[in-house]
């Protein structure tokens, strides 16, 4: 933190991140997955501090599949979708705090 004349000028930003992740696999032919994150930092808006950011995945496993074991040139063939919310905080610092102090401004 710096203080230069009336402004105070905020030099460090804040993030902090918990996450919780769950997965299930069922008979090596399916698998699930489902993740939380949830983040703070001092870049989101004003009211808006925290985020949570889901996603969730779905993969199938064909080579366990009956009808693969007779396909010699391939030992794995899975295929995975998936979806998720991102978010972005590289935005300026504090920008979502007003100011104290505008230079000029009537008292």
């Amino acid at each position: 933190m710096l203080i230069r004349g009336c402004f105070l000028l905020q030099r460090k930003n804040n993030l902090v991140s918990f996450f919780a992740r769950a997965v299930y696999n069922y008979d090596n032919k399916y698998y699930f997955t489902g993740t939380v994150r949830y983040d703070g930092s001092s870049k989101f808006g004003k009211n808006e501090k925290w985020g949570l950011f889901p996603s969730a995945s779905a993969g199938w496993n064909m080579a366990s599949e009956d009808f693969m074991q007779n396909v010699s040139f391939l030992d794995q063939l899975k295929i995975r979708a998936s979806w998720g919310l991102t978010s972005n905080q590289e935005i300026s610092r504090y920008l979502s705090l007003g100011y104290l102090y505008s230079p000029g401004a009537e008292r």
